[in-house]
């Protein structure tokens, strides 16, 4: 099994049809609906006041595919916002 990990350069890469990508977006939900999907809620976790990492887990049987989401958050130097990482 290999994990495929997109960066920003490799997303900004491809050649996305927008439009194949909102029907497969509308599927994936209708295919929820159906109950031929699963997701599980967001889960987090605070390591540091300001410094959390979120994760979200989603399965298609339909599709044979299973993937998460995982996002780690900062606060930016100096700039008192979230530096998203």
């Amino acid at each position: 099994m290999s994990v495929l990990y997109l960066d920003a350069a490799a997303v900004s890469g491809l050649s996305i049809d927008r439009g194949l990508a909102r029907r497969a977006v509308i599927e994936s939900f209708a295919a929820y609906h159906r109950g031929e999907a699963k997701s599980r809620p967001k889960s987090s976790i605070e390591v540091a006041p300001g410094h959390l990492f979120q994760t979200m887990i989603a399965s298609s049987g339909a599709q044979g595919l299973v993937a998460t989401k995982w996002l780690g958050m900062a606060p930016a130097s100096g700039s008192g916002g979230a530096n998203i990482d």
